[in-house]
């Protein structure tokens, strides 16, 4: 007989890889160096409080490190495999909790012989060095009537104490009370555990065994035997045994439960249960402690002490009073604590009545929403495309209000050689012939001027000069390969890199052919970045300490010689890309700023970044884990580079492949900020993607629009002012953004007594060729006096595509569950839409939308992982530039997430 197979890189190293693996899932948490230690990040917050210490063998998680946080544990040790932790790792996690200045510590050990000699140990040492240590020993089994000497054993009620010494410990209890208060609690919890299956420690044989059809009452959380064996039953069966058992006064162990006490229960899977096995059980245990007359207060279902693999439950009662209870509820940020409800399961009705459906033929054309439908949306690729505004070129600079920055416009209010700005009431003189201006042209409501400054001749740009720079990831992991079916012939497996030369060679001989005189250079990074240019001349070799040096790379880069057109250097640059070689690590960061460097030099250059994994080494690592006592670098280097390469003009689109983890939600940023693309590709689609990428789209750079409206009119979520700048940096074709207004209530009652209101939109940027331009748009808005919205007046496009926009940036910023109230509105507001009118093809496309950035939400708010994932991150960043399906540059992607069938076009 075999050990049984586990998804474990090593025996050895599974442990140490699994708290890893924790540390980096949660954000909160981070590794004592030279131990199996788990902490809290944030051990400042311990000064003055007491501090918290538990732990054990592996094997029980998400015990005990998962109870981690403000409000539970403040640190967890962990040992092998069902092995107690040595003293000498106890005693380094309760010296680090008395070095960050907590007032005492408290042990919290299950009863188990290895747990309480080793910690005990400990506990003395600490001691003796002076540190307040105290230990509580959780020995809540209920197997046994006639315990052993050692005791009852420690089992899945340990989380309660957990919680409720957290909670103590939080609101500055001392270290006696905490101890004497969990004691008392202790004496009203019970548990007991039944078993369908054996469980087996990485590399052995299972811990016992126990034949098809039986299961195994009373056994311990690592496979030690239990109190009896039978054949398998009912869930109900299962269950009332089990509260028999644990209720018997005839048992030493038992817990004493009368008709009238209150519990928390506890349903705890012991490792390979379903969860729909789970919450039959759950529903089980509910209805028989209720037909007792047991009041359940709370209930957990869930895995929350668990015995490796071991098909089986655990039943945890504890009796409770109000304190108790209130202890229970407070918050804690331990990120294996279930979010409950604060609603008494035994007093919450089972079911409800189905609605009745509404008079349709009642309904009208009228509804109401919580959506703000009071949104602009700019078609910013064609405000900036001045190419067909011949008439409305205007040479003079604006005339610009001294205390609003209001530019005077036609519809503007001028009485003698006086300008009242509409926007703030300041009055400015202007000249008689901007005076006559503004008087014979003010009627209507809208009112579009160009200033174009005189032209210097060190400004102007060649549009030929702009670059393309490839920068290529050709480390080991490229030679990882695929299975490829061409259209004329049999399935071949070829690697990542040689996907990625065939793509780049097409699309070099594609630029040749289309845009000749268009400047191309090359990349590469792997422990090295390589800088080859346009292939002509010998590469620059970047490698050790500068990689971490960020000006030297600037430098360098920026001093590299100019590419000269592809018509000149194709042949070379073939050939480079025809010898690259897989092999090293990932200097993904260095190499991107030193692409950027390069392209800098020419404002509407473009940088197209190809990986297959995160950065190990050098600028922008991303698998360092960040140190407690100081702010991540890491996402840092990013902004700072993705800013930079915005305010120098260079376009940064990211390329990464199906199946891997790059870290996108990082990476991402460079082309979120520079109006560039973030796309996962296959092998058969990269050739496509790049010569897409590729294309010269840029319309204008150095983009900033300024949008104006009366005072006390505010934009949610970006200012409480009525003036709103926006650095959009670089505008390609079909960009769109959209930003929501809203009135403060105190002059609600002013603007009621108006007929519109004035908005104006300042638009500042440059044409490709460097031609400084100034766009100034003034309209005048009529003001509603109703709340009820008409369903004919909603553009639901441009609700649907600011509801995208928004709600990614507020993922990004980690605002999810205002993200989630901004989803949840509209759709609610599609669904009354859908029930007047019959909904158009693009608004269901619009209503997938909605439905994918629910989903993205609801895994970050409900799992353990609060990191995007790659899949979801491309999502976001795609909604992040959504534009309207009926732009005619509206780029149109399908793509599948977990739980949803298609995200329509973005």
């Amino acid at each position: 007989m075999e050990p049984k197979r586990k998804l474990i890189n090593s025996v050895e190293s599974c442990v140490d890889e699994a708290l890893c693996g924790l540390v980096r899932a949660s954000g909160g948490l981070s590794l004592l160096k030279g131990h199996r230690v788990v902490l809290r990040s944030d051990l400042d917050n311990l000064k003055g409080k007491v501090a918290l210490l538990s732990g054990g063998g592996s094997g029980h998680e998400p015990a005990h490190g998962g109870y981690i946080g403000a409000g539970m544990l403040s640190a967890a040790v962990a040992g092998g495999v069902f092995a107690s932790p040595p003293p000498t790792s106890i005693l380094a996690a309760i010296l680090a909790l008395h070095k960050a200045g907590a007032s005492g510590v408290l042990l919290i050990v299950k009863n188990y012989t290895g747990d309480r000699l080793n910690f005990g140990l400990a506990a003395e040492q600490a001691r003796n060095q002076g540190v307040a240590v105290d230990m509580v020993i959780v020995a809540e089994d209920c197997a046994f009537d006639q315990p052993s000497k050692a005791g009852r054993r420690g089992l899945c009620g340990t989380v309660f104490i957990h919680k409720l010494a957290g909670a103590l410990a939080e609101e500055g209890c001392p270290l006696d009370q905490i101890v004497s208060k969990v004691t008392e609690v202790l004496k009203g919890i019970g548990t007991l555990g039944v078993s369908l299956s054996p469980c087996s420690v990485p590399g052995c044989l299972p811990s016992f065994d126990l034949p098809p059809g039986d299961m195994e009452l009373g056994l311990g959380i690592h496979g030690e035997p239990g109190i009896q064996r039978s054949k398998v039953a009912s869930a109900d069966e299962v269950v009332k045994t089990m509260l028999d058992h644990m209720t018997n006064p005839d048992s030493q162990s038992h817990l004493p439960l009368s008709s009238g006490d209150a519990v928390v229960l506890c349903v705890n899977n012991l490792g390979a249960l379903s969860c729909l096995e789970m919450a039959v059980v759950t529903r089980a245990a509910v209805n028989c402690l209720e037909s007792r007359g047991v009041v359940v207060v709370r209930v957990m279902s869930g895995a929350f002490m668990t015995s490796l693999e071991m098909a089986g439950v655990s039943l945890t009662l504890m009796k409770i009073n109000p304190e108790v209870l209130r202890l229970f509820d407070a918050t804690t940020s331990a990120p294996a604590w279930p979010s409950l409800s604060s609603v008494c399961p035994s007093h919450a009705p089972l079911s409800l009545s189905p609605p009745v459906p509404p008079r349709l033929d009642l309904l009208g054309d009228v509804i109401r929403s919580n959506v703000n439908v009071n949104v602009v949306s700019l078609d910013v690729g064609k405000l900036v495309d001045i190419s067909q505004e011949e008439g409305l070129l205007n040479i003079q600079s604006p005339v610009i209000c001294e205390k609003c920055s209001a530019a005077l416009s036609c519809l503007s209010s001028v009485h003698e050689k006086v300008w009242v700005c509409e926007f703030c009431g300041c009055k400015k003189g202007v000249d008689e012939g901007v005076s006559r201006l503004c008087i014979g042209q003010r009627a209507g409501v809208h009112s579009d001027d160009l200033y174009l400054p005189k032209l210097s001749d060190n400004d102007y740009q060649n549009l030929e000069d702009t670059l393309v720079v490839f920068c290529v990831d050709i480390s080991g992991s490229m030679c990882v390969t695929t299975e490829v079916t061409p259209e004329s012939g049999a399935s071949v497996h070829i690697s990542r890199l040689e996907g990625v030369q065939d793509a780049l060679q097409k699309t070099l001989t594609s630029m040749l052919q289309h845009t000749p005189h268009r400047r191309v250079a090359l990349v590469t990074f792997n422990d090295e970045v390589v800088i080859y240019g346009d292939g002509t001349r010998t590469p620059m070799t970047l490698r050790d300490w500068a990689l971490l040096d960020y000006d030297h790379i600037w430098q360098q880069a920026t001093a590299y010689r100019i590419p000269h057109c592809i018509a000149e250097t194709h042949h070379h640059l073939i050939q480079r890309v025809k010898e690259l070689m897989e092999h090293g690590a990932t200097a993904l960061g260095s190499a991107a700023l030193a692409a950027v460097a390069m392209a800098s030099r020419y404002p509407g250059s473009k940088v197209v970044l190809c990986t297959d994994g995160r950065a190990n080494i050098g600028l922008g690592d991303l698998e360092q884990p960040p140190h407690p006592s100081s702010p991540a670098q890491t996402p840092f280097f990013y902004r700072q580079l993705a800013l930079q390469a915005a305010e120098k003009g260079v376009i940064i689109s990211v390329m990464t492949f199906k199946g891997t983890d790059c870290c996108l939600a990082d990476i991402g940023r460079l082309a979120d900020a520079t109006g560039g693309r973030v796309n996962i590709v296959s092998l058969g689609t990269m050739a496509t993607e790049i010569q897409s990428i590729s294309v010269d789209n840029v319309l204008a750079t150095s983009v900033k629009a300024t949008l104006l409206a009366p005072d006390g009119v505010y934009f949610p979520y970006e200012t409480e002012s009525n003036k709103l700048v926006r650095e959009i940096g670089i505008v390609t074709r079909g960009l769109e953004i959209t930003f929501q207004f809203a009135v403060k209530p105190d002059v609600i009652e002013v603007f009621l007594q108006k007929n519109t209101l004035p908005f104006q939109l300042q638009l500042n940027f440059k044409t490709r060729d460097q031609q400084r331009v100034t766009r100034v748009l003034t309209e005048q808005r009529p003001v509603t006096t109703t709340s009820r919205i008409l369903v004919g007046k909603l553009n639901m496009a441009v609700l649907d595509v600011h509801c995208a926009q928004l709600c990614a940036s507020l993922t990004m910023e980690g605002r999810v569950q205002e993200a989630q109230n901004q989803l949840q509105a509209q759709q609610d507001l599609l669904k009354q839409v859908s029930k007047l009118r019959p909904i158009q093809k693009q608004e269901n496309i619009y209503g997938n939308w909605m439905e994918t950035m629910t989903t993205i939400c609801d895994d970050i708010t409900t799992g353990s992982q609060h990191v995007l994932s790659d899949e979801a991150a491309e999502v976001v960043y795609l909604m992040r530039r959504a534009s309207s399906i009926s732009n005619k540059y509206a780029k149109v992607q399908k793509k599948n997430l977990r739980k949803k069938k298609a995200l329509g076009e973005v």
